[in-house]
């Protein structure tokens, strides 16, 4: 290849990214819309049945980040809040999102690599969403029973009260410190279980 072809080539390349970068969630709502019955099928319940059962203790680091939160309770609320939001952040990346991710994945030689790719990008996270949306999962909707506020607002709320104890030597008081453990325990063992069941059946 000679330096004029290299430069044609890195000028292609970098419009081609500059095209992606701005049509991101159009090419995503596009793929979603044309593969909505092959993502949603048999092949991917099927393989995300075969995660849950390869992984039996899939769930442990959550159980484990929410005793942590459990027992920091009366010592520190706002290290309490640290871990419970551990665990929320685990149970959306390794039980929710990461069994979609390695269903999707047809290639059986590059599975784990390609689940984890995937769960690194911001947009594609954004199309496993919604494949947990049709599997009746919800995040962007779903309340707690005694809340007026949707469950992914509280998570957003929480998320900053963490970010400014870990940054800034912010503070939590002892209601934030509980509103992010009822949040974390619902996640993994109400939801979770719930969408297991959908899909395993078990």
């Amino acid at each position: 290849m000679t330096w004029e072809e290299a430069q044609e080539e890195e000028a292609y390349d970098h419009m081609v990214e500059e095209i992606l970068s701005s049509h991101k969630n159009e090419i995503i709502d596009e793929f979603l819309e044309s593969h909505r019955e092959d993502i949603i099928g048999n092949f991917i319940s099927e393989r995300m049945t075969a995660y849950y059962r390869h992984h039996p203790n899939l769930t442990v680091p959550a159980d484990t980040a929410i005793g942590e939160a459990q027992k920091l309770m009366d010592i520190s609320p706002a290290a309490s809040l640290v871990f419970s939001r551990s665990a929320v952040e685990i149970t959306l990346r390794d039980v929710l999102l990461k069994p979609v991710a390695f269903g999707m994945v047809h290639d059986e030689n590059n599975d784990w690599l390609i689940a984890e790719l995937v769960i690194g990008s911001r947009n594609f996270t954004r199309l496993l969403f919604n494949v947990l949306e049709d599997y009746g999962l919800d995040l962007k909707q779903i309340r707690r029973p005694e809340s007026n506020k949707k469950l992914w607002q509280e998570m957003e709320e929480i998320k900053e009260t963490r970010n400014k104890i870990l940054h800034s030597g912010g503070t939590a008081s002892r209601d934030a410190a509980e509103l992010s453990l009822e949040i974390a325990i619902m996640l993994l063992r109400t939801l979770y279980p719930e969408l297991r069941k959908c899909i395993v059946g078990e």
